[in-house]
């Protein structure tokens, strides 16, 4: 499925060196599209993963997912400007994000590509992802900010949060000088943090680097080195 900001070519590196920590809990509170998570769980190295994000809808969908839900693999525009003000669900979840424009949350309709319609693309993404999910001891999908989680020593927490500087996702103004000092004081009582983005402050060593093309709307790319950060002390 496609997601703005979503790490699906990323999505092996990432793990594989997030498994290099395993030991505890996973926690992973920038959910999003799943990629990253859905790699962990074909590790095999965690038993339980607690998996949230600031969207509802996004939530909802995950927890449909899991269950055995299987989304529409055809959404007509009609359907898709309806969903636009209906009520939070599993459906607007996935149609806000899954028939968008560059997975951005109703960002407007996209149509047919050269792989076939949107919406089955996304569902077949989807169920891919969601398969290894299954195979784990314990699951949870909760709707909550990044800050309500609570990671102990021992534990890996992988974030991917809105970029500084870049398209905002679609919930609230994102403040990344909180996140940060935020993500360092759980470093520092020994979770195992890892940190998506473009720059950090200091303290802060990239593990990995990838050069990334985004797409800002239909006319516009833009290529930046991404980088996977860890937490080393200043």
């Amino acid at each position: 499925m496609r997601y703005l900001g979503g790490k699906n070519r990323q999505s092996k590196h990432i793990a594989s060196l997030i498994a290099e920590v395993s030991g505890g809990d996973y926690w992973e509170p920038f959910l999003g599209g799943g990629s990253v998570a859905a790699a962990v769980a074909r590790s095999g190295e965690f038993g339980t993963m607690h998996l949230s994000d600031a969207h509802l809808d996004l939530v909802l969908m995950w927890r449909a997912l899991l269950d055995g839900w299987l989304p529409p693999e055809h959404v007509s525009d009609d359907e898709y400007q309806a969903l636009k003000g209906a009520p939070s669900s599993a459906k607007r979840g996935f149609v806000g994000f899954a028939c968008s424009f560059a997975g951005k949350w109703f960002g407007g309709y996209a149509r047919d590509c050269r792989g076939g319609d949107y919406a089955a693309i996304g569902a077949r993404s989807l169920t891919k992802k969601v398969g290894p999910l299954r195979e784990v001891g314990t699951v949870t999908f909760t709707y909550q900010g990044y800050d309500a989680v609570r990671p102990v020593a021992g534990d890996v927490l992988y974030l991917d949060p809105p970029y500084a500087n870049t398209t905002g996702y679609s919930t609230a103004p994102f403040d990344s000088a909180a996140f940060w000092s935020w993500a360092q004081r759980h470093a520092e009582r020994g979770v195992h943090v890892f940190v998506s983005e473009f720059t950090a402050p200091d303290g802060w060593v990239p593990v990995w680097s990838v050069n990334r093309t985004a797409t800002a709307d239909i006319h516009t790319t833009k290529s930046s080195t991404e980088h996977l950060y860890s937490w080393e002390g200043s």
